[in-house]
């Protein structure tokens, strides 16, 4: 007898002792059902975490063996770990893991989830997308029976890992990791994958391949688990009952899926018996033990296979009309693995009916339905429905049939006609029969409705409602792109003004975000990070000019990061041109100037800068490269200053503490008016033939100018030469004596002003003929920055300045009052730049006396 049937019979002759000893009706098992027809209800903690559990990665060497049916996302035990270096890196580094997923060969691995997230890998075992790229690898081994050994592992761990670990009949993933504190925040994430599971035997074809068919995988749990022979099988309802399951539904939402589905987990710890309830509870089947084997039925309308009248009964019939209140329901709630919530179990939308909410007196009894192996909301809603109409058809019956009823089965549909209960071809359906010794049977039967069965995409959307829109915590949004803005501040340690960069942005979407920011300058590669922190402004401290690369990144609490976000920009540090002066005034007092103007508002001018200033004599259209210096430089924090007066124009420029001047001047005109009139006593005028001393100076076309540097006997090629009065570049500076004073016969006083008119040129307008330095460099593409100025000078005398005088100091000349008899004059060029000349066309001082 085949080990199943032994066992079974076994169990059904204690019972019949048993009975017998108590005097009981004589009765012999002759049916048993595995499970009701409606599967007992279970704990719903239970199944909660057992769905959990599939998902769960352990480390436990020791743990008995799993069987995946279907599709379906799982982890297992971690049996093998690993830390070591490669390449030369840190000897932990890299860390090897060894995750078994079942205790069988199974079809497929169709994705690799590292922690929430799904990590797409390469023929090679590469992740090579998402948070895990570059820093994860994976090598699956499906446990066929040729399997050989993982070879990444043999290569670097021939000691441990060996040729001889083949893992044949055995599922499993090989993943290493690369260490790196931003992609792996909260240490090793938890390895998941979805598989295709067994291969299943399918009666119907005689083959074995992946299935989903529920009725395929409970004979596969029999034979496997149970160890039930091909004999005690019943293939015939197999075939039947794979048939229902493989039938094609319509779903609400567009598409098709397979009536019945199984897609689960069973570990070899559990109780078949249990095991075979949850496999029953996705295709609404039952298992029936009879005749030494066992039948498998999927839920389904089927016709009756015989009538029974008043003529089969050996006697009256008993009739239970409903059911008790304790076990009267009128909606189901059903719970089921939603893959799109991360496989784990959750309610699909319940199945009510508001007739039967009547018929109980208005109030809805519910009653919570749990189906392991389904994972379609669609499914979970139709085996729910049949569960609800099959609870309403709730009359019993305890039919004594005659002995020729012995050829009905548990599951047969029949149909009686009782004219005493009005019946006529009524359906029910065989949950159970006993052979009494008269011969006959007696029936158990329950009230059957083909509509129960019936289906026409009538299920609701998976929670239209979500309990919660909480996002994947593992996905970080990235804040905006950063904005920067230089400024300067003043230090506390005495150190002067330096520079500052102030980073803003828009703040990342993720809630409770807090962020990292790095920079370097592009011409490095070495970062400076600041510590992570809230809020969306960030001040980099003492920044030397140049140009900069600066980045941002989101870190939610869970440590896991956003892309990096990052801009480019330049820092011009004291570099920087200061702001030009603004609120330019000026008053005319006693024959002073004294200008006015608004606060400077850059810090490195009003500490260690100063404000320039020059004079042209017109009075419209004057520039600062066709002036010249008037007076002393005003410190860079005053707002007043006063100059000699002079008709035309003053200009003004901020230069900061690092002798970089404000890109454009400011201006005002005045007439010069003065209370006092005046009259000529002797002008000096030098323009254009400037015939007196030259020291470094020239005028060969009649215009005062510096001279070249270099000798002429020192040229090596003549006609070369552009400009023999700028050859070799412009001397820095040089003087001109002018040819004539002036002697007023006495001593007298006298109001001395002085004109200028210039104009600063580029005498090498060809970069490749400088030979100074480019960050010497006054001016790059124009004159308008070129430092070059011109002023006179004057020097006195009370003596006949014919004879043997003795004269004063040499001092500036802008507008002055004397008293002397005799003057002499000079002229004072200079530049800052060998590139940019000053050209005089006019050099006048006139001499007046008040009237």
């Amino acid at each position: 007898m085949p080990p199943v049937a032994a066992a079974v019979a076994a169990a059904a002759a204690k019972i019949s002792v048993a009975q017998l000893a108590a005097g009981l009706v004589v009765s012999f098992a002759v049916n048993t059902v595995v499970g009701a027809l409606t599967p007992k209800p279970k704990s719903r903690p239970a199944f909660v975490d057992s769905a959990r559990g599939r998902t769960e990665m352990v480390r436990q060497p020791i743990t008995s063996r799993r069987t995946v049916y279907g599709r379906t996302m799982v982890s297992g035990p971690v049996v093998y770990m690993e830390t070591y270096g490669q390449g030369g890196g840190p000897a932990d580094e890299y860390l090897s893991l060894v995750v078994v997923l079942a205790g069988h060969e199974i079809d497929a691995v169709e994705e690799l989830w590292l922690g929430e997230v799904q990590a797409p890998y390469d023929a090679s075992g590469a992740v090579t997308s998402g948070r895990y790229a570059g820093y994860a690898w994976v090598w699956p081994h499906l446990g066929a029976a040729d399997q050989a050994a993982d070879a990444e592992l043999v290569a670097r761990s021939a000691s441990r890992w060996t040729a001889a670990h083949r893992g044949r009949g055995i599922a499993y993933l090989h993943v290493k990791f690369r260490y790196s504190p931003d992609v792996f925040p909260q240490g090793v994430p938890k390895i998941r994958a979805l598989v295709r599971g067994k291969k299943l035997y399918d009666p119907r074809t005689g083959s074995t391949a992946w299935s989903r068919n529920a009725a395929l995988v409970c004979r596969d749990h029999l034979t496997s688990k149970l160890g039930a022979a091909a004999a005690e099988i019943d293939d015939a309802t197999v075939q039947a009952a794979a048939n229902v399951c493989d039938e094609t539904v319509t779903l609400a939402a567009g598409g098709t899926e397979p009536r019945y589905a199984a897609d689960g987990t069973v570990d070899d710890d559990r109780d078949w018996r249990e095991a075979v309830e949850e496999m029953l509870s996705a295709m609404a089947g039952t298992l029936v033990w009879t005749g030494g084997r066992f039948e498998i039925h999927a839920g389904a309308a089927s016709a009756p296979v015989a009538t029974l009248t008043e003529a089969d009964r050996r006697g009256p019939i008993v009739t239970t009309p409903r059911l008790p209140r304790a076990e009267l329901y009128n909606a189901v709630h059903p719970v089921y693995v939603e893959p799109s919530r991360d496989w784990q179990p959750i309610d699909a939308p319940p199945i009510t009916n508001a007739t039967y909410e009547a018929q109980d007196g208005g109030q809805r009894i519910r009653k919570n339905a749990e189906y392991p192996f389904t994972t379609s909301s669609a499914a979970a809603q139709r085996l729910a429905k049949i569960e609800l109409e099959r609870a309403r058809q709730q009359i019993r019956v305890a039919f004594p049939a005659m002995p020729k009823w012995l050829r009905l089965k548990v599951w047969d549909v029949v149909a009686i006609t009782d004219a005493r209960h009005g019946w006529v071809g009524k359906e029910f359906r065989v949950t159970g029969w006993t052979l009494r010794p008269d011969g006959g049977v007696d029936l158990a039967l329950r009230e059957e409705a083909a509509s129960m069965w019936a289906w026409s995409a009538e299920e609701t959307a998976i929670d239209p409602a979500p309990d919660t829109g909480l996002p994947d915590p593992w996905t970080v949004v990235e804040p905006g792109v950063p904005q920067v803005a230089e400024s300067l501040y003043q230090t506390r340690d005495g150190a002067g003004v330096k520079a500052k960069a102030v980073l803003t942005w828009t703040a990342s979407p993720t809630a409770s975000a807090r962020y990292e920011v790095d920079y370097r300058p592009t011409s490095s590669s070495d970062r400076t990070e600041l510590p992570r922190a809230p809020g969306t402004r960030r001040e980099i401290l003492d920044l030397a000019p140049g140009t900069y690369e600066f980045r941002v990144r989101a870190v939610n609490p869970l440590g896991a990061t956003s892309a990096w976000v990052a801009t480019t920009a330049e820092i011009y540090g004291l570099l920087a041109p200061p702001a030009q002066v603004t609120g330019l005034g000026l008053a005319a007092i006693g024959g002073m100037a004294l200008l006015s103007w608004d606060r400077h508002p850059d810090l490195d001018v009003r500490i260690g800068g100063r404000i320039r200033f020059r004079h042209s004599p017109l009075m419209s259209g004057a520039s600062w490269q066709g002036a010249t210096t008037i007076g002393e430089a005003a410190p860079g924090g005053a707002t007043q200053w006063a100059l000699p007066l002079k008709a035309g124009t003053y200009l003004a420029k901020a230069v900061d503490s690092s002798g970089v001047a404000s890109t454009a001047p400011a201006t005002i005109p005045t007439k010069a008016a003065a209370v006092l009139a005046f009259a000529n006593l002797s002008t000096v005028a030098e323009a254009s033939t400037f015939a007196g001393a030259h020291a470094g100076t020239a005028a060969p076309d009649g215009l005062l100018k510096l001279a070249g540097t270099d000798l002429v006997d020192a040229i090596a090629d003549v006609d070369a030469v552009a400009d023999w009065d700028s050859a070799g570049g412009v001397a820095a500076s040089g003087t001109y004596d002018f040819a004539a004073g002036i002697d007023f016969g006495s001593v007298k006083r006298a109001r001395l002003t002085a004109t200028v008119s210039a104009i600063v040129v580029n005498v090498l307008d060809r970069i490749d003929d400088r030979s100074n330095p480019i960050d010497q460099w006054d001016d790059l593409d124009g004159t308008a920055g070129a430092d070059a100025d011109a002023r006179v000078e004057v020097r006195e005398t009370d003596d006949d300045p014919a004879g043997s005088p003795t004269w004063s100091a040499w001092r500036r000349l802008d507008s002055a009052e004397v008293e002397a008899r005799g003057l002499d004059f000079r002229a004072v060029l200079t530049t800052a730049d060998p590139a940019y000349n000053i050209h005089l066309d006019t050099l006048t001082v006139d001499a007046e006396e008040a009237l």
